[in-house]
């Protein structure tokens, strides 16, 4: 609440000063945003969303005046994803499905001044990631599977160039899953399994490289899940029983070695609903 009174506040006293100062105008946005990030975490989202619409706008007129300058593109399509994800919250799929397109164009534009920046090319893979949750959920799962595979093309050669980034392996491992949810869904499950086993393969060199950061454990449980699911698909129960029961297994030792995380926790019950 302080956080929001705060850029509250300051919001107030710059639209008083009237300012067209580049720098001015910016700390004017990031109070907006910060306004929209307390409002949304208060689910007050009409008051997030006024909020958001007001940084925006402020970036199109930054953008606008300076164009050549990405740091504004680059500003306006966070601003873009933030209202996006507003406007999810708010159920409100088709304006969201708008906003996150917003957003990759936008991102589009500053990698084309900024080719070979590993975070602008994670940004445009987040826009694309963004703009396939949505159509997925709408039921366009082409469309959808399309949108995730622009990200994958991107996100691939992003982990093979920096294997050490444990960022980048775990966007990659992320997008891996969301594909072969949506081939899963297809009954696609021969291409569904190849590329949850492609997922589970990074999961496992990144949960020994760093055994101490428990969610790739975590993620491990949640794929082998799925790995499972679709061999159970197939008709290979005894395949599928395996699987489960190593998921199980993982997510056992991990809730026991962390009983206070209430995620794990509540993850074992899948896994001896399954088996």
């Amino acid at each position: 609440k302080d956080i929001l009174n705060h850029a509250q506040q300051l919001q107030g006293l710059l639209v008083a000063a009237r300012t067209f100062d580049p720098s001015e105008r910016k700390s004017q946005a990031e109070a907006a945003e910060a306004s929209a990030d307390a409002l949304l975490k208060q689910d007050k989202l009409a008051d997030a969303l006024k909020s958001g619409i007001q940084a925006q706008q402020i970036f199109q007129t930054l953008t606008a005046a300076e164009p050549d300058r990405p740091e504004w593109v680059r500003m306006l399509a966070t601003s873009n994803m933030k209202i996006g994800d507003i406007l999810v919250a708010q159920n409100d799929l088709v304006e969201a499905l708008g906003a996150y397109r917003d957003a990759l164009a936008d991102s589009k534009t500053v990698l084309t001044k900024n080719p070979d920046s590993v975070a602008d090319r994670r940004a445009l893979t987040d826009a694309q990631q963004k703009v396939g949750d949505v159509l997925v959920v709408k039921g366009r799962l082409d469309e959808g599977l399309a949108a995730y595979r622009d990200a994958l093309a991107i996100r691939k050669p992003l982990a093979q160039s920096d294997p050490g980034n444990a960022d980048v392996e775990r966007d990659l491992l992320e997008m891996d899953n969301k594909i072969g949810d949506v081939l899963s869904a297809q009954n696609h499950f021969d291409d569904a399994l190849a590329i949850y086993r492609d997922g589970l393969a990074i999961g496992n060199h990144m949960a020994l490289k760093y055994p101490t950061d428990s969610r790739w454990r975590g993620t491990l449980t949640l794929t082998d899940n799925k790995i499972g699911d679709v061999l159970t698909a197939k008709g290979l129960i005894d395949d599928a029983l395996a699987t489960y029961r190593d998921g199980l297994a993982a997510m056992k030792a991990l809730a026991a070695t962390e009983p206070a995380k209430t995620e794990w926790q509540s993850l074992v019950a899948p896994s001896y609903e399954r088996i």
